[in-house]
This record gives C-alpha cells, sequence and structure tokens, in this order.
C-alpha cells in the first residue's frame, strides 16, 4: 500500500510539473518550433546518447575489475549493456531508482559476480557520478556564461557540490587503497582509475547531448547553458523522483533556459524533444540488445 500512494503521489507530482511547464506557452508558437527543428542534428544528438550508454558501461566494467578474463566466454559486454538498458528504461516507471537494483540482481546473477562485488560496484558509482557532477559545478562556478543576477545562487549550489566532490575523491582514494590491498570486493586501483576517467565522460556526453538538441532548435544560448542545464537535471530529477522525471525535466527546462532568456514555448519544445532523444532510442534498442544478450548467454554455457 505504500508503495501504491508513493507511485501515486509520484504520478501526481509528474502531471502538476507537467501542467506547470505549459503554463503561459503559447501552443502555435510551440507547434512551430517543434517543426523548425533541424534532424540532422537530432540524429547526432542520439548518437551522443548512445555515447553516454557506452561510458556508463565502459565505468561499470571498470569497477567490477574487468570481469570478462574471468567469466569463461560469457557475453560479458552484452550483459552489462542490456542490464544497463533494462535500469534505465525501469526508472521510467519505477521512482527512487529502483531499477538500479534490478540492474545489479540480474547482471550479478548471469555473471556470477558475489552480492558483495555488485553492491560495491553500484557504490563506487554513484560516487563516480558524485565527484564528476561536483567538476562540473566546479566550472560552472568558475565561469562567467551564466547570467549576472543568476550567479550568486549558482555559486552557493556549486561550491556545495565541489565540497561534496571532495569528499568524493577522498572515498575514491581509501578504495583504491583497499584495491591495493587486494580487498576481494573492490577493483584493482588501474581499473578504478579508468573508472574515474570514465565517470568525466557520462556528465559530458550528457552535456555534448543538450548541445546538440540545442543546434538542432537554434536557441540563443551559450554552450554553458547545456552544461548547467545537465547539472540541473541531474540533481533536480534525483531530489524530485517522479517515475522518470517526466513533467518535473519539462519544468527544470523551461526555467534554466529562461535564464538565458529563451522563449517558453521554444523551451518546452527542445524539453520535449531532448525527453524523447534520451529515452526512445533505448526503449527500441532494449529488446534486441536482450535478446541478443540472452541467446549469446545460452551458447556460451552450451
Amino acid at each position: 500500500m505504500t508503495k501504491r500512494v508513493q507511485f501515486v503521489l509520484g504520478l501526481l507530482a509528474a502531471v502538476a510539473a507537467f501542467v506547470w511547464a505549459f503554463r503561459g506557452v503559447d501552443l502555435p508558437a510551440l507547434v512551430r518550433a517543434l517543426r523548425a527543428a533541424q534532424p540532422g542534428w537530432l540524429v547526432l544528438a542520439v548518437l551522443s546518447v548512445s555515447l553516454s550508454l557506452m561510458a556508463v558501461v565502459a565505468r561499470w566494467w571498470c569497477l567490477l575489475d574487468r570481469p570478462a578474463a574471468r567469466l569463461s566466454g560469457r557475453p560479458t559486454w552484452l550483459v552489462l549493456v542490456s542490464s544497463t538498458l533494462a535500469a534505465q528504461m525501469a526508472n521510467i516507471v519505477m521512482p527512487f531508482r529502483l531499477g538500479d537494483g534490478v540492474r545489479l540482481v540480474a547482471a550479478g546473477h548471469t555473471l556470477g559476480l558475489g552480492p558483495a562485488r555488485a553492491a560495491s560496484s553500484a557504490v563506487l558509482e554513484r560516487v563516480g557520478d558524485v565527484l564528476a557532477l561536483g567538476g562540473v559545478c566546479a566550472g560552472v562556478m568558475a565561469s562567467n556564461a551564466t547570467p549576472v543576477w543568476a550567479r550568486a545562487a549558482i555559486t552557493r549550489s556549486s561550491r556545495l557540490a565541489a565540497g561534496v566532490a571532495v569528499a568524493a575523491v577522498i572515498v575514491f582514494a581509501l578504495a583504491a587503497w583497499l584495491g591495493a590491498k587486494r580487498v576481494s570486493v573492490l577493483p584493482s586501483s588501474g581499473a578504478l582509475a579508468w573508472a574515474v576517467a570514465w565517470s568525466a565522460a557520462v556528465p559530458a556526453t550528457s552535456a555534448l547531448t543538450n548541445v546538440l538538441v540545442m543546434r538542432a532548435f537554434g536557441l540563443p544560448a551559450p554552450w554553458m547553458a547545456a552544461v548547467l542545464l545537465m547539472v540541473v537535471l541531474q540533481v533536480g530529477t534525483s531530489i524530485v523522483t517522479v517515475p522518470g522525471g517526466l513533467g518535473v525535466s519539462q519544468l527544470l527546462t523551461v526555467k534554466t533556459l529562461g535564464l538565458y532568456d529563451v522563449a517558453p514555448a521554444d523551451a518546452l519544445a527542445f524539453s520535449l524533444v531532448l525527453y524523447l532523444v534520451a529515452n526512445v532510442p533505448k526503449l527500441i534498442a532494449l529488446p534486441v540488445v536482450m535478446t541478443w544478450a540472452g541467446r549469446s548467454t545460452v551458447e556460451a554455457g552450451r
């Protein structure tokens, strides 16, 4: 009953945010903005989403300490890609990012990982996200591309994020030290260093997707707006946990781009297409990849 209440409350919050995002938007202008989107840039944005997915999978592979060498020919990469896709799609309908738990259980069972190794990789993955996001926030804080009147609030938030990033560095350093001591549930220091590098690639590719979709709509906003939007969406959809961030992500996008004087209709059109670009290709690819991974696993087990 509690889960049902939480789901209903999340759904109501998503609807309320969606309605709020549409408030004051000129619908004919919204339609014109959607029609004006250039498909070539959107194709590049889809490719950028694929790069982001590959960065997430590569980081996970490193945090599992390159498990392919110990798995008797099992299709490690296919399992990691299919379980990551399944988790991301499950998070659209499941609140509180419960899809990530499904991913760990499914991949751990298929690849024969112990629960401690799977759990430690999940913790380090989140620490990597915090570290990368803190670094991005520090860059935003040092940049002069944000509006002057919003710079004070952005600077305060960025300082907090940078402080959290310092704590994440300490956690990673401790994990690297323990890994060097051959603690079995932690990756080696070399694998951990690669995981840090892939953690930086995750927000970079996400920001690149924002830039490409902005180009598709010809929005009059600097590239730093795409970076700031990435941070706002990451933090905002984590705090307000509604299924898939639907509604909340549109509202946050409209308000963030409003800082750069982007018209509400243009910002809302951008947010709707960005949501589709980020999710629809994965939804289409999921059954194909899962079928492929399933067949390869069966063949490897013969």
